[in-house]
């Protein structure tokens, strides 16, 4: 018996064809999973909520991650539980929960959300009626675009889906929690789902102080879904030179992320 098979056979139990892996496989190919799962962040599916389609990434991502020695035609015992799911399910709700509390630590500020001193209006009218203005308006994605106010007080964008707000948290994610391997061959296209998922979650929590009282919002639910579908849509719908202006966007946001790794 070869080396490879040898180490193949201590780690599965072979019968008529079909491979048992042993519990020691098993944990290492969760442990594995827990960290590449971070990929779905990067990718269309970065916001999914169906149970069924859900289970049918995490199950893709696992097998994905099965030691490759036993063969490209091997073929296995089912060894995935519902545990196995929830622990992995999990992981993807915690990287999201993280992108909210970016969200948390700066949205007051960087949408001044609290009232100039001496304000007529009490400070939680002038929240509500602030956030209204960047995702009840005539524009709901208004909060992802790089805007200024004019001496009138209307809202003017700079140049659309450029929020630097949105990219400093982008940035976070990808480059300070060292993610750019996930960014893969096709880095263009990986930031912007990023970018999308990020705006989701400042939609979640703007969403969040437009309310009298503040409570806590979940993410990941089929509102943020929908969210992320009608930002990756918008985006897909830009005229042909507000798409080469965001991708020089996205260009420069690949160049300085790696400055905060």
């Amino acid at each position: 018996m070869s080396n490879a098979a040898g180490g193949a056979s201590s780690l599965a139990m072979v019968s008529q064809n079909v491979i048992r892996l042993m519990p020691e496989v098993i944990s290492q190919t969760m442990k594995s999973t827990k960290i590449l799962i971070t990929q779905v962040i990067f990718s269309k599916n970065a916001m999914v909520c169906s149970k069924k389609k859900k289970r049918r990434i995490i199950d893709d991502v696992i097998r994905e991650l099965v030691p490759q020695f036993f063969g490209p035609n091997a073929v296995f015992q089912e060894f995935i539980t519902s545990a196995h799911r929830q622990v992995i399910s999990n992981a993807i709700s915690m990287r999201r929960r993280k992108m909210v509390e970016f969200m948390c630590e700066g949205v007051c500020d960087a949408f001044q959300l609290f009232p100039p001193q001496g304000y007529a209006l009490p400070a939680d009218q002038y929240r509500t009626a602030r956030v209204g203005l960047f995702i009840h308006g005539d524009d709901p994605l208004m909060f992802m675009h790089d805007i200024f106010f004019d001496e009138n007080s209307n809202m003017i964008i700079r140049a659309k889906f450029q929020s630097h707000f949105v990219m400093v948290n982008v940035i976070r994610l990808v480059w300070y929690w060292g993610y750019t391997s996930f960014l893969g061959k096709s880095p263009l296209k990986a930031i912007k789902y990023v970018v999308a998922v990020a705006g989701a979650a400042t939609h979640c929590v703007l969403h969040e102080q437009g309310k009298h009282s503040l409570e806590i919002d979940p993410f990941g639910g089929q509102i943020h879904q929908s969210k992320f579908n009608e930002i990756i849509d918008a985006i897909d719908h830009l005229t042909p030179a507000e798409k080469a202006e965001f991708e020089q966007f996205l260009q420069y946001v690949l160049a300085i992320g790696p400055l905060q790794a």
